[in-house]
């Protein structure tokens, strides 16, 4: 797991220095992602495992919405970017309880949980938003409605897949292994 995790983390890193090569702007963004995450990682050891296992929960339920999106998402993508996301999501899925179990050792508190899955949901919202809006004004296609309609879709349908999701890792006795894993993912990793 922490092998998985430190490799997400050296790709992350490469893919966004990408980016920023691309889009400059994004470098202040990449600032106050890393100020939220001292003060985030400045909380108690309680909140900062459920801060964890949260964003475990929700990247599960990004991968589940990326496989029911397969085709739209990928057949113009970037080969060696779209393998690099498939190849994260598919992590995610494997270990999709890993940090939760550790939260239950050290903690357990659903309320706890519920508000690290809240901060880590709207944390995700914003940065991903704002990265993109940055993206699009660089590219000068903020104003067409092609995009905005594009970008209504992908949100409303990412919202519908995580806030099941969400609130149901959240309910009393719940435990992510419960969850049932994407087809293809799997496989696509064990590929």
């Amino acid at each position: 797991y922490v092998k998985q995790e430190t490799g997400h983390h050296t790709q992350h890193k490469h893919f966004n220095d990408i980016i920023s090569a691309r889009y400059p702007s994004t470098l202040r963004l990449q600032r106050w992602m890393a100020r939220a995450a001292d003060w985030i990682w400045g909380r108690s050891r309680r909140f900062n495992v459920a801060y964890a296992a949260a964003g475990e929960v929700l990247s599960y339920g990004v991968a589940r919405w990326t496989e029911g999106h397969l085709a739209r998402l990928m057949d113009d993508a970037d080969p060696v970017a779209a393998t690099l996301f498939l190849w994260h999501l598919a992590e995610e899925v494997e270990h999709k309880s890993s940090t939760y179990q550790v939260y239950e050792e050290v903690d357990g508190s659903k309320l706890r949980y519920a508000l690290a899955l809240a901060l880590a949901f709207v944390s995700l919202c914003t940065f991903t938003a704002v990265g993109t809006l940055m993206q699009l004004w660089a590219d000068r296609r903020l104003w067409k409605p092609i995009t905005w309609i594009r970008l209504i879709w992908l949100s409303v349908s990412v919202a519908f897949v995580l806030l099941p999701v969400m609130v149901v890792s959240a309910l009393p006795g719940h435990h992510p292994s419960q969850m049932a894993d994407p087809v293809f993912l799997p496989t696509f990793l064990a590929r």
